[in-house]
């Protein structure tokens, strides 16, 4: 069998070679620009917590831990999973002091429907989301309408 080289399949291997190359240049920029954040939720189908993945812009004007706390409030992407806080549960405030971190959610947390779980189950997984993403606070106290309801 001879070989031989002609102008299509060397333009054809070029073509392929800067797609190749775009596709490599795109995820080292995408890898640049955003960090992955992992949030915990237990399943309906079981008492196992699942995990899901998210991106976030690195050079964001929003503060990232406030942006993450919020998303995980708004509750899980996946539909097997369940909130771990009522239906219209908001951030009320986030407060970084030194390495202790004061997370304050609204009043709406205080309903327990079939969707969430009981104020002390869901102050811990919130913690334990908190912990896993942000590994600098030593203490962490959360709030429901301004009252403390858990701290560690």
């Amino acid at each position: 069998m001879k070989f031989s080289l002609n102008k299509k399949s060397i333009a054809a291997g070029a073509v392929v070679l800067a797609i190749v190359l775009f596709f490599l240049i795109s995820l080292i920029v995408k890898s640049a620009t955003t960090t992955k954040k992992y949030m915990y939720f237990y399943s309906y189908d079981s008492d196992d917590i699942c995990r899901e993945v998210r991106e976030y812009p690195r050079n964001s004007s929003i503060n990232l831990l406030e942006r993450f706390v919020s998303d995980l409030l708004l509750g899980p992407i996946t539909i097997r999973y369940r909130r771990i806080f009522a239906l219209g549960t908001k951030l009320d405030f986030c407060v970084v002091k030194g390495d202790e971190l004061h997370v304050g959610v609204s009043e709406d947390a205080l309903f327990l429907n079939p969707d969430s779980m009981d104020i002390r189950t869901s102050a811990e997984l919130l913690r334990k989301n908190i912990v896993k993403n942000f590994t600098n606070f030593n203490k962490i106290y959360i709030y429901i309408g301004g009252t403390i309801v858990f701290q560690e």
